[in-house]
């Protein structure tokens, strides 16, 4: 593994998690469910932004590089970041907002009284929501998300700079 690709990974997992910790202290996990979803979405802008940043680096160091290779580097920076982001949601469900899943879960259950959904169906939604909410969900969904668009990112920006090196 090159340096370029510890370098990488870790600072763009890092960005992750300060970006998870920061939406927090600003609020936005406890104004409902479209706001922490809005949090979650810029995350994921803030990482093709670390990737734009990482591939533009590594062209200019290596112009060489073919797509293969720049896609085995992306992956090994993706599956870095991933496992980074990964410990990071745990950090932040177990020391940070423990209470975070049982309060996405009430959110839950609020929309669908206010809807005006049997009693009985929101219990089964309420009990399928407290999977999809709890650590074990976030971490996995956390670290695999990091993993794959890392992947896909990476592809963007090998294609982009082998294109723009054909021009």
């Amino acid at each position: 593994m090159k340096s370029q690709e510890w370098k990488w990974g870790l600072l763009i997992g890092s960005v992750n998690v300060v970006w998870l910790l920061v939406s927090w202290v600003l609020g936005w996990h406890g104004s409902g469910i479209g706001l922490f979803q809005v949090a979650i979405v810029l995350g994921f802008f803030l990482s093709f932004a670390g990737y734009v940043i990482a591939f533009r680096s590594m062209a200019k160091a290596e112009p060489e590089t073919t797509f293969a290779e720049g896609i085995r580097t992306g992956a090994v920076i993706a599956a870095i970041s991933g496992l980074l982001t990964s410990a990071g949601w745990a950090f932040y469900l177990t020391a940070c907002n423990p209470g975070m899943s049982d309060y996405l879960v009430s959110e839950v259950r609020a929309y669908f009284t206010a809807a005006g959904t049997a009693p009985e169906q929101i219990e089964l939604i309420a009990a399928e929501s407290e999977s999809d909410f709890g650590l074990r969900a976030f971490t996995i969904k956390g670290g695999v998300g990091a993993f794959v668009f890392g992947i896909i990112y990476s592809a963007i920006m090998m294609g982009w700079f082998k294109w723009q090196q054909r021009r």
